[in-house]
């Protein structure tokens, strides 16, 4: 009963999985979009125990200082770092009003000018200073600074205008992150103010650091650190594949002198000499390789790893394959 139950389901899920892109029928569709949202689940699962799989073996090696214990520390303290960062912690503290408005019914820096009349006063303080803020749909720019956003603390005068009933027309103040190449640092602050002619309003906004996939800390590790690394690991490869090329372009047959020809040929053409060289024949039957018999070659390898795939595939759903169940 040990094997035969996991055998039955293995067929089950199996055969309606391959089902559903066979049998247009809409019950079997859903049943396996089911059936592969639970494999997505269970392979989420699936990293969480190879998370806690790495912490246990990983932490008696720190802990007793055996050898590379430094580099399993690092490891384990990057992990941390990134899995905090990962998470939207924001959201956890993010306070439930953004920001104050303060409105006093008038200025006292319009007061006695003409400007009184249909003109009030927005103070945006409280944000860091490379924010923009916009008021109506329009940013404020920093006289000083011609083209650029104005730094808070910012006053802003704005004309007061009423519509067809009379009502004065509410401002609409937005503060948000300026950073265009990246995401926002900041979430998003917008109020409505309804002013008076010679009014004021002091905004405070209290914006949120973004932390999460999308935050910058995380995009920061990942670009600034995890890149760089890998770029390297990438890099330090080339010397072990020149080293594995030495060994197999050894003229030791026809087999091994076909190879080493190719590979000549190719790496003529890529290096800038071979560019070059583009309108010779060297250069014509280096893109021939590339494009017939190496697409070819691929071409059949990934047919044999499909037919594979397919067939071992077959040797589980019937049963015939049992090394998943601990089997021989």
């Amino acid at each position: 009963m040990k094997k035969t139950l996991p055998l039955l389901l293995t067929f089950f899920v199996g055969v309606v999985g391959a089902m559903g892109y066979f049998v247009p029928a809409g019950g079997m569709t859903k049943l396996s979009s089911t059936l592969n949202d639970f494999g997505i689940i269970i392979a989420a699962v699936a990293f969480v125990l190879g998370g806690i799989n790495i912490v246990q073996v990983n932490i008696p090696i720190v802990v007793r200082r055996r050898p590379d214990w430094g580099y399993k520390l690092v490891m384990l303290l990057s992990a941390v770092a990134v899995l905090l960062v990962g998470f939207r912690l924001h959201e956890f503290w993010a306070p439930a009003q953004k920001g104050t408005v303060a409105v006093s019914p008038v200025s006292d820096l319009l007061v006695g000018t003409p400007e009184a009349a249909d003109t009030a006063i927005i103070v945006v303080d409280g944000a860091p200073r490379d924010l923009l803020v916009k008021i109506d749909g329009k940013a404020v720019l920093d006289p000083a600074r011609p083209g650029e956003p104005a730094r808070m603390p910012l006053r802003a005068r704005v004309l007061v205008e009423k519509d067809a009933a009379g009502n004065v027309i509410p401002h609409v103040v937005n503060v948000s992150d300026t950073a265009r190449t990246t995401p926002p640092r900041y979430d998003e602050y917008e109020v409505s103010i309804s002013l008076v002619a010679g009014g004021e309003a002091t905004v405070k906004p209290k914006l949120t650091y973004l932390l999460g996939p999308e935050g910058q800390p995380y995009l920061w590790l990942f670009n600034y650190i995890f890149a760089p690394c890998n770029a390297t690991m990438f890099a330090l490869l080339a010397f072990f594949i020149t080293s594995a090329a030495f060994r197999a372009f050894r003229l030791r047959n026809v087999e091994s002198g076909l190879l080493l020809g190719a590979a000549m040929l190719v790496m003529m053409g890529t290096i800038p000499l071979g560019a070059e060289l583009s309108q010779t024949w060297l250069y014509r039957l280096q893109e021939w390789i590339l494009s017939v018999p190496t697409v070819a070659g691929r071409r059949a390898i990934m047919m044999g790893a499909a037919l594979g795939a397919v067939a071992i595939g077959l040797r589980v759903i019937l049963g015939l394959e049992r090394s998943h169940l601990g089997g021989d």
